[in-house]
């Protein structure tokens, strides 16, 4: 990865993100540009073509969703990372509609980020390394343009060559199981092999890996060659869902049917059927589904509470529903899940990944489990580190009384005595205790001085060296801090009381 975009209108968050980015990718080559709005975004990407840009929503001028569409039309190949202080359903369901790859929310953990950007990373790596037969002629370039825009890009050469070859089209998705793909060149001699004779016009697109939109000529026998195409792949061993749009003899209908093909590729979760056509599953599955504010209420308190039985309970409920409802959409089903991550990622005390996407799930029951497992285990893991967080809390507290003279901070303790995230040992320490670290060493300090002027002969200076101050009149303003007397007159007065004794 050689270019980052920022696109954020705070000067601070910006300029606070391009640091941890250039902290985590130190030991590359790598330029992070910025700009202030979505805008300016563009021109950054016009000129400069960054591969991964991270973008705040709102914004002025142009907001991050806008910049996203925008981006989307002109270069698919760009991958866009939603950025937001607000935990908006809407906004993530529509980020992920246009075509965003990530939903982060604000403020932005280290290890989150870094997760993000090794994803992206290895995906480069994966395509790079992933050599495709991808028909990339002049056909396919003009093809590729137009079915991931809604805005129909003219071209009268190309368009009068996709007429003659596709006088009426279908689009059809092929979707493969993660890891489990024969790659473009094998999926073409597959194409091929389906339907010899009759069949001569097709192109394929790799959508992204493991996803492919194939271009058909409609003739008498394109049903045939469908069912014959997942005949082959499945005899070979492959896990495939196919989506197959209407029929169209507009080419500036290109992206509708590819719309098309995608909405009846994520009805899949409600059929064991692995060929899915859109006439036949969007005039079935058109009814609206909402989980209510109160089971909304209730899963968020219980996921808070760590309580997973009622977190079962919730999910139970809300699934009963759902079948009970039989035809609910794929569209309602995409805002639940993102619903779901969205609480998961809320209620949970580190910063979770759970992530659910509907094409992942080949039927409701395998989703309702999903959720399930990865509930428990947010819930199960961070009971586990409650417990644990007690020990390093009591670990924290006695390392302090017997080092209280050295220079101890949270982030030397987080480093080298506890490996963990230095912000998160300082929360868990403030959560545990009911006071931040460096009050609680204070305190220490404090008694430990006090102590020292009651019981021994060492002069201020001394005392304030051995309890951790090197500054004698810092030593001095805290002390008087804490008890309301200088050390001086605090001795005087111990010394007084006792030769009146």
């Amino acid at each position: 990865m050689k270019k980052i975009l920022i696109i954020e209108d705070e000067v601070y968050a910006r300029k606070s993100m391009k640091k941890q980015i250039k902290l985590l990718l130190s030991d590359k080559k790598i330029e992070i540009l910025e700009a202030s709005n979505g805008m300016q975004g563009l021109e950054m990407v016009k000129e400069n073509h960054p591969e991964l840009v991270f973008t705040d929503i709102r914004m002025p001028i142009m907001d991050g969703l806008d910049f996203l569409k925008e981006v989307k039309k002109n270069n698919s190949e760009v991958k866009v990372v939603m950025i937001s202080a607000y935990a908006d359903f809407e906004y993530a369901k529509k980020a992920l509609r246009y075509g965003a790859e990530e939903y982060l929310l604000k403020p932005i953990d280290e290890q989150e980020l870094r997760e993000c950007i090794g994803k992206f990373e290895q995906l480069k790596q994966q395509v790079q390394e992933h050599k495709n037969y991808v028909s990339e002629d002049g056909l396919a370039k003009y093809i590729k343009k137009n079915i991931f825009s809604d805005t129909f890009v003219k071209d009268f050469v190309n368009q009068n060559i996709f007429r003659k070859i596709f006088n009426v089209f279908q689009v059809m998705i092929c979707r493969f199981e993660k890891n489990d793909e024969p790659g473009a060149e094998t999926l073409y001699k597959i194409v091929r092999e389906a339907h010899p004779e009759v069949f001569t016009g097709f192109r394929i697109i790799e959508i992204q890996k493991g996803s492919y939109a194939i271009i058909i000529h409609v003739d008498g026998q394109s049903i045939f060659f469908q069912k014959n195409m997942v005949r082959i792949l499945e005899k070979q061993g492959w896990n495939i869902s196919i989506g197959v749009s209407l029929e169209s003899d507009c080419v500036e209908m290109l992206h509708l049917a590819y719309q098309q093909a995608a909405d009846a590729l994520e009805c899949r979760i409600f059929y064991e059927d692995n060929l899915l056509y859109y006439q036949d599953v969007m005039s079935e599955h058109d009814r609206s589904y909402h989980i209510s504010e109160m089971q909304t209420r209730f899963l968020k308190m219980a996921m808070e509470k760590k309580n997973f039985e009622k977190v079962k309970t919730v999910l139970q409920e809300i699934y009963g529903e759902i079948v009970k409802q039989k035809y609910i959409s794929a569209k309602s089903l995409e805002l639940f899940l993102t619903q779901i991550t969205v609480i998961f990622r809320q209620t949970s005390d580190e910063k979770s990944n759970c992530h659910f996407e509907l094409m992942d799930y080949k039927s409701l029951t395998e989703m309702k489990r999903d959720i399930e497992d990865k509930a428990k285990l947010i819930c199960t893991k961070e009971e586990e580190h409650s417990a644990t967080g007690e020990n390093t809390v009591q670990i924290m507290k006695e390392y302090v009384k017997t080092n209280f003279g050295s220079d101890i901070t949270v982030k030397t303790l987080a480093e080298k005595v506890f490996f963990m995230n230095p912000a998160y040992l300082s929360h868990l320490f403030k959560e545990k205790v009911g006071e931040s670290f460096s009050t609680y060493l204070c305190k220490v300090r404090m008694e430990k001085a006090r102590s020292f002027l009651e019981n021994s002969q060492y002069s201020i200076t001394e005392i304030a060296t051995i309890t951790g101050y090197n500054d004698t009149s810092q030593f001095i303003r805290i002390f008087k801090r804490e008890f309301g007397v200088t050390p001086k007159k605090y001795r005087d007065e111990i010394l007084k009381n006792k030769m009146c004794k």
